[in-house]
Order: C-alpha cells, then structure tokens, then sequence
C-alpha cells in the first residue's frame, strides 16, 4: 500500500515541485500525464539524490530505489568529487599563472583527481586523501608547496567559495554536464568548463551513463506507482493555485468594497 512508500512519495512530490517552481515542467503536461514530463521529474529526482550535499544513507533513500543504494552512493561520491576537484584545479591554476613555480603542483593534483575513484562524499575525507596522495610524491614536493595545496583544498571545500559555487549544486556546471548526460540529449559538443577541469569528462560521462540505466529500469519498474505519485502532487498544486486565487479576488473585492 502507499503507507510503505513514504520516503519515495514525499521524494517525488518534492520533486515535482521543484520542476514545476523551476519552470522546467508544466503543470498543464503533468495533469495531462505526458510521459516526457513524467519522465524528466523522475530523472531529476534520482539526480536529486545524487546532488544532495549530504551523503545518502539509507533512511534517505527512496524505498523504490533501495536495490540501487549503492550505485547511487558511488556516483555521490563521484559527484562530489568533480566539483569539489574542478574547484581545486582552477583556483590552482590561478595561482600557477601568478607564480610559475606552482606546475609541478598542479600536474601531481590533476594526477590525483584523474585517477582517483572517491569512495566518500565527505569532502574533508577527500581532502585528505589528496594531502596523502601529495606526500607520497616522487620527486618530493616541497613542504610549502603542499601548504598552498592544503589552503586551496580547505579554501574549496567552501560553500561561499566564487568559484565552487560556478561548479556545485544541481545547477552549477558539473551538476548541468551530470543533467545532460542522463538526458537523452546527452552531453553538449562544447561543455563549460575551463581546460584544467575537462579531466571530469570521461569520469561524468562513465558514471552518468550506469546512473541512467539505474533510472531507466527504476521507472520502468515502478512507473505505475509514480505516476499515481506524481498526479498526486500535481493535483494538490492545482488545488493550492485555484485556492490562492480565490484568496485573492476575495481579498481584492474587500478592499474596493472598503
């Protein structure tokens, strides 16, 4: 019954909101049951999960996605490594262009952010696995050098960061290159972002490509459940709009009628 899906419910429903409020979906398409709009809140709602700033356990997870928990961690993980790496990468570029001496640096963290396969979301934990990474390096890199490292990791790890902000949250542009790649436009010939960070292209485009196939076979699985889910919601949005404007012209009466 609707009582075991709580989680999936106020997932979905929170979900529709947000595209129907972001002027991604209409209202009008989702109480006509067009499956193109059924299909993009579904998709935004599985890269919901992915995009989430804290890591998904699974009392989080939606009960319809719990066979997939691990796939959507992985991809977390990944999620959060590119934006917090692209950040990283470029501020170090910045400061290479100012102090040339930086290259070796530079070249030893994009190293890193290539190869690496994150297994955590927590940034901290990230952080320190670059440090280590760093220390262990041959030719030895000096003690400031990895201080400076050190200070542009801890300074992008920031929300309030100009930078991080350009590439993190669902909107930001590795979240929008994430978007393209499960959509079935897929990713633009020319994406937007700075030579230093289009190492995260392959690494997007690989684990895009098995979070697109998690959502696939979810919808089709479950599409009887969330489209009862998803007409809910719409309905109830409707229901709210028609009594705001009710609210409205009665409130608009009183005052010409004072």
């Amino acid at each position: 019954g609707g009582g075991t899906l709580q989680r999936t419910e106020k997932w979905l429903g929170e979900a529709v909101r947000a595209q129907v409020e972001g002027g991604k979906v209409s209202l009008e398409s989702l109480r006509e049951g067009k499956a193109e709009a059924f299909e993009a809140v579904h998709a935004s709602a599985v890269l919901g999960l992915v995009m989430r700033p804290e890591a998904l356990a699974s009392d989080a997870c939606p009960e319809t996605l719990m066979l997939d928990l691990h796939r959507l961690q992985a991809a977390q993980a990944e999620f959060h490594f590119d934006v917090l790496g692209a950040t990283a990468l470029v501020q170090l570029q910045q400061k290479k262009e100012a102090r040339e001496a930086l290259g070796e640096q530079l070249g030893a963290v994009t190293a890193f952010f290539s190869a690496h396969t994150p297994r955590v979301t927590d940034p901290d934990l990230i952080h320190k696995e670059v440090m280590k990474h760093l220390a262990g390096h041959e030719p030895p890199i000096a003690e400031a050098h990895r201080e400076m490292v050190a200070h542009v990791l801890e300074k992008s790890k920031q929300d309030g960061n100009p930078v991080r902000r350009i590439f993190g949250g669902p909107t930001g542009r590795v979240g929008q290159l994430w978007t393209a790649a499960v959509s079935a436009q897929g990713l633009p010939e020319a994406p937007p972002l700075p030579p230093v960070a289009l190492l995260f292209l392959p690494r997007i485009t690989q684990q895009a490509q098995k979070i697109k196939a998690v959502t696939e076979l979810n919808l089709k699985v479950h599409a009887s459940h969330y489209n009862k889910m998803i007409a809910h919601e719409a309905k109830a949005m409707e229901e709210e709009a028609a009594r705001a404007q009710l609210h409205a012209a009665a409130a608009a009466a009183a005052a010409a009628a004072a």
